[in-house]
Formats: structure tokens, sequence, C-alpha cells
């Protein structure tokens, strides 16, 4: 990440009434950011390199989070971190052969809420997670899926449980907004 990105995503940061304060006092102090990026294939970027290590790469996806305004944050406590997502923020990596439920990259059983179903019209497929989370369909789930798949004029569907949902358009390429879990508040004084 060049200093121009890193400068943008303090910058960015900072505008965000939401930001834990102990992160927000960081950032003014001048605190030098790593970058730390996911890319829109689920990969995990750490200064550059893509992070090898899967159990680091599972706890990040387990610890990312975002701010009702928007910023990506990595809390693994007592550590808040700014991140970079390029599209979707939580990935899909598994279903259940009913479609009903899956696994997240950072091993989050959750159900699927088909009703979110969106697509770019092209390979980004996403699904509802739960909390307002929009998750990407990758691997053996984006198979498991592509199986499942029907098309007709009106686009894309597939039939879970006999009800057909269509996939709306993609806002933004999957990066939508939702809960940051355990982050820090803007008003904790730490």
């Amino acid at each position: 990440m060049s200093s121009t990105a890193t400068d943008r995503l303090r910058a960015e940061a900072l505008a965000d009434p939401d930001l834990p304060r102990a992160v927000r006092r960081a950032l003014e102090s001048g605190l030098t950011l790593e970058p730390i990026t996911l890319r829109a294939d689920g990969t995990w970027m750490y200064r550059g390199g893509a992070v090898e290590n899967a159990r680091v790469a599972e706890l990040f996806s387990r610890s990312l989070g975002r701010t009702a305004a928007g910023t990506w944050l990595l809390h693994v406590a007592p550590y808040t971190y700014p991140a970079t997502v390029e599209g979707a923020g939580w990935f899909v990596r598994a279903l259940s052969s009913d479609l009903a439920r899956g696994t997240t990259t950072g091993g989050e059983a959750v159900a699927i809420d088909w009703s979110a179903l969106a697509t770019d019209g092209d390979t980004l497929v996403g699904v509802g997670v739960g909390g307002g989370r929009l998750a990407r369909l990758v691997g053996p789930a984006f198979a498991t899926f592509a199986e499942a798949l029907d098309g007709d004029d009106s686009g894309w569907s597939v039939i879970v449980g006999g009800v057909r949902w269509y996939a709306a358009p993609a806002v933004a390429g999957l990066a939508s907004p939702g809960p940051c879990g355990a982050l820090p508040s803007a008003s904790d004084p730490t």
C-alpha cells in the first residue's frame, strides 16, 4: 500500500465518528500504519505479501468488523487496527447440501439469508449471513451454489426450501455495511 493509500486510510478512519477512541488517538498521534488488506478474492495481505499462515488468516477473518459509518477494523483484543477491504468483508467457504447453512472463512457457522442474494451479474455472488452482513460465496460454497443455480429472463436464481430466490444487483462490489461485533465503541475511554 503506498503512502498515499495509507494517508487516505488514515483520513477516512479519522472522519468516522464511530471510530473507537483509542484508535482515533493513535491515528491522530501519527501512528505508522502497516497495510493490512483483505482482497476481493478473500486473501489477507500484510505489508504487500499474502498472509501465509492459515490460522492467522482465519483469526483476521473472525476479527473483522465495520463501524456504522463504514470503517473496516480488525479487533484482536486488546488491539484494534484499521484495515482495507476490497469488495466483500465476509466470505462463505462452505454450504450445507440443503443450502440453509454455511461456514465463513473465519470458521463461523451461519444461517444463509437467501433474500439478500446479490450478484454483479458475472461471478460475484453474495448472500446474507446475519447481522446485516453480505458475504461472498467462494471456493466449495460457490461450487455448491453453482450446482443449484437456475436462470431465466428475470436473472439468476436458486431454489432453497421450495422458494425461488432471485439475485439482486450488487452494490459496491458486495461491500455492504455490517455490525462491528465486539469492536470498542467511540465512547470507550481506553
